[in-house]
This record gives structure tokens, sequence and C-alpha cells, in this order.
């Protein structure tokens, strides 16, 4: 998997201490994150990493998308800016794994501390699994 994510963009290394079972060399800018995903979804497929998933409902990621478009607009109401939000279509094909707050930059392009997403959260709930 970190040979075809490498290949893809994405330098990785294998990391038993996540979910994953890698880890990217450097943390994935929020312009990245489609891309990453996207990447992430080709190599799973091309290398068959991981455990067979069941594909997920089209029915619930297209309710799913509604919930995090409505959540990205809420953070563009509090002055932020989110980045490259994925088409339906580029959201289905990513299983909905698109984050909103992994897209999120800040107005003075500064750090977002942990209480301003606490804030941020409680204002727009992130509607993905934590």
């Amino acid at each position: 998997m970190t040979v075809c994510l490498g290949e893809q963009g994405f330098a990785s290394v294998p990391y038993r201490g996540t979910k994953r079972g890698y880890v990217p060399n450097s943390p994935i800018p929020p312009e990245g994150q489609l891309g990453f995903l996207k990447a992430e979804r080709h190599c799973a497929e091309r290398t068959d990493y991981g455990e067979p998933v069941k594909e997920p409902d089209r029915a619930k990621l297209e309710s799913r998308y509604e919930d995090v478009i409505s959540t990205k607009e809420c953070l563009e109401r509090e002055g932020y800016l989110v980045v490259e939000t994925p088409s339906l279509r580029e959201f289905v094909r990513v299983r909905g794994a698109w984050d909103p707050y992994a897209s999120l930059v800040a107005p003075d392009l500064g750090y977002v501390g942990d209480g301003e997403y606490l804030r941020l959260d409680g204002l727009c709930p992130n509607p993905l699994p934590h």
C-alpha cells in the first residue's frame, strides 16, 4: 500500500499504531485531502489492501453528502474557508470519507486551536463518525 501511495504522490510509511496500518510521511494539507482519499481508494482497490469492505449504501452516502455540505456552509458562515469540496460523485468515490474539518483553513491562515475547533463543532457539528 505504501509503495502505491508513493507512486500517487503521497509518500507513506508502514505504522501499526493506526487503523490504516500506515501514515503519510508528512501531514496532508487541507487542499490535498481529496487527492489523498482518491489515492487511498485507488491503491486499496489495486492492491487488495485491508479487509474486504461492503460497498456503502449510495442513498446513505448521498444523505451524508448533504450533511457535510451543510457543515461546510456553516463553517464558511463563521468566516473559514473549506478547500477542495468534492462533488457528489467524488464523495461517493471516496466512500464518504471527505471531512470538511480536515479541509478547513483559518481566515488568517493561522493555527486553529482546540478551543476554536470545539466551538466550531458545537455550531457546525461534523456528521462524520469520529
